[in-house]
C-alpha cells in the first residue's frame, strides 16, 4: 500500500507513553514524482500494490523522521507491506 495523501495526518496508534507524545504532529508532504517512482519500482518487481488517499504517517515514519527533518522539509511516501509476508503477493 502507497499512501498518495496531499496532506497525510500524524497518527498516534500506541498507547501508554509520556503525554507529550500524542501532541507531536509531522507536517511533510509526499511527492507525487516520488510516488509514482516508487509505484514503478514496486510494479516492475511484480509486487502488486494499491493506493490510500486516507491514510495518515504511522509513528514508524515520523517518529525516526523528527529528529533527522525536524522541519519536515522532505518529500515522504509511506510504503507499507502485507503484516507476515514474504515477497509474495499480499493484495486480494
Amino acid at each position: 500500500m502507497i499512501g498518495i495523501a496531499p496532506a497525510p495526518e500524524t497518527i498516534h496508534d500506541f498507547g501508554g507513553f509520556d503525554d507529550r507524545l500524542y501532541n507531536l504532529t509531522y507536517p511533510a508532504h509526499p511527492s507525487a514524482d516520488v510516488i509514482a517512482e516508487a509505484a514503478q519500482a514496486v510494479g516492475a518487481a511484480g509486487i502488486p500494490h494499491a493506493e490510500d488517499a486516507q491514510r495518515g504517517y504511522h509513528h514508524g515514519v515520523w517518529i525516526p523522521l523528527m529528529p533527522a527533518f525536524p522541519e519536515a522539509d522532505v518529500p515522504v511516501i509511506q510504503l507499507s507491506l502485507c503484516r507476515g509476508a514474504g515477497a509474495l503477493p499480499c493484495l486480494s
